[in-house]
């Protein structure tokens, strides 16, 4: 917790003073680094998504570096070192991008979206909605006793 701490706080205040573990003769190469980096997409897979294909620029070392396509371009290449160079100047466009989107002070964050049900909420007493007749919570509702499949 106290390196992911560490590496947030450089990132937010100098991006490009960032360094990646892999550059610091850490166990891992590039190649892992960038599969990481790529693998943290799908803690929002929208926004990382829009991003990547609005500005593919951006990604392309670690879509060159940490997938298995462009690790093949790349040794047919022979251009890795051009990759990794390019690591840091990314990862600076895009923490100024999120750091661009975030609230500003003073100004209240954009509100989230309300969640809306598709059918009204099942409270614990009503009749269970499989038809046996039962409360939710003696029929299906998963208590001890309950049926463990609904029917």
């Amino acid at each position: 917790m106290r390196h992911y701490n560490a590496v947030v706080e450089a990132f937010n205040t100098d991006p490009a003073g960032c360094e990646p573990m892999f550059m610091r003769g850490a166990d891992y190469g590039a190649a892992e680094w960038s599969d990481g980096f790529l693998c943290g997409f799908q803690f929002d897979e929208r926004a990382w998504s829009l991003l990547a294909v609005g500005q593919p620029t951006w990604f392309a070392p670690f879509m060159r570096l940490g997938t298995e396509d462009g690790i093949a371009i790349t040794d047919k290449q022979g251009d890795a070192a051009r990759w990794i160079d390019a690591i840091v100047p990314s990862l600076v466009e895009i923490a100024a991008y999120w750091k661009s989107r975030r609230a500003m002070p003073g100004h209240a964050p954009m509100p989230a979206m309300p969640i809306v049900r598709a059918t009204p909420k099942i409270g614990r007493n009503d009749p269970c909605p499989c038809g046996s007749g039962k409360k939710v919570k003696k029929c299906c509702g998963g208590t001890p006793t309950a049926p463990s499949t609904m029917h």
